[in-house]
């Protein structure tokens, strides 16, 4: 039998979102999963939309839980996953169709821990995408490169990711409950602490979600957190490294807000009718040109 991914999808309010990303999942070409629709304490309609889902698919397993934040949410759906593989899904980005196939197939030959793809961003459409400077970047992916480059040269969403499940069992590798936004990046550091091996696709088989509701949206609480999550990497390092991760971090700061202004005129660019336009009339070249890649697989295999 095919191995058998747990996809753990943590919702708090985003019900308005949770239907398309849950469809992702049903169009893997890669059948044999489970879904772990972890509710947060949501106010919203989150449980109707994933009960639905649920009597729809018996693949869907429903689980709520009292509210603790995105980290214990993550954590929900490992204390149950099943799977032989992981893939972290928030409940609004989206999964492209071959993803779990690429990647396992990937992950199988490398004989890898990890298996990380590239993604694209998107606001209402998936057919209209846009880069940003991080969908665009080249991972770095060494204990150097995590510790000291992320979040400056390159970050790797955290559903770009397909995980062993068995590799974060044994090494009890968990989201820090403690931290509410760039956890992932401290879940990524551990899993290179403990000699994880990796594998890349230079695919874009996920795609990012980018709206005004989004949690890294709200800069005040990003930058509290940021804060609390380099003091937790600080407390880590030996004294040699505590010095150049201090020079690293405010050359990151700098980089950071500079970003921040070029992906506002991407996304701006995205959303300008001549690039929707120009998206609709392009639409249909993209679609043959992913079918001949699929014949020409299909003929090379």
């Amino acid at each position: 039998m095919k191995s058998k991914v747990s996809v753990i999808v943590p919702c708090y309010n985003q019900a308005q979102f949770l239907a398309e990303t849950l469809n992702s999942v049903l169009a893997q070409t890669h059948e044999n999963w489970e879904c772990i629709i972890v509710n947060d304490g949501s106010t919203d309609n989150t449980e109707t939309v994933a009960m639905d889902y649920c009597d729809r698919d018996k693949r869907f397993v429903y689980h709520k839980k009292e509210n603790g934040g995105l980290s214990s949410a993550r954590n929900a759906g490992l204390d149950i996953a099943q799977g032989d593989y992981v893939q972290f899904l928030d409940s609004d980005d989206i999964l492209l169709p071959n993803k779990f196939e690429y990647q396992i197939r990937a992950m199988e030959t490398n004989k890898s821990d990890v298996c990380v793809c590239h993604h694209s961003m998107f606001t209402t459409d998936i057919n209209q995408t846009w880069e940003n400077f991080f969908s665009q970047s080249i991972y770095d992916l060494t204990y150097h490169g995590f510790v000291y480059n992320w979040g400056e040269t390159f970050v790797i969403a955290i559903h770009s990711g397909l995980f062993s499940h068995s590799f974060l069992k044994n090494y009890h590798i968990r989201f820090d409950e403690q931290v509410h936004a760039m956890e992932d990046w401290l879940f990524w550091v551990n899993i290179i602490r403990e000699k994880g091996v990796f594998c890349q696709l230079n695919d874009k088989l996920a795609l990012y979600r980018a709206h005004t509701s989004s949690m890294t949206q709200d800069k005040k609480h990003m930058q509290s957190n940021r804060l609390r999550v380099y003091l937790r990497m600080y407390e880590t390092l030996n004294d040699l490294e505590k010095q150049e991760f201090m020079q690293r971090g405010i050359d990151n700061l700098v980089n950071y807000f500079t970003r921040s202004n070029y992906n506002k005129e991407a996304e701006k660019k995205a959303n300008s009718i001549d690039y929707k336009v120009g998206a609709f009339l392009m639409y249909p070249l993209h679609k043959v040109s992913s079918l001949l890649k699929k014949l020409i697989r299909k003929v090379k295999g």
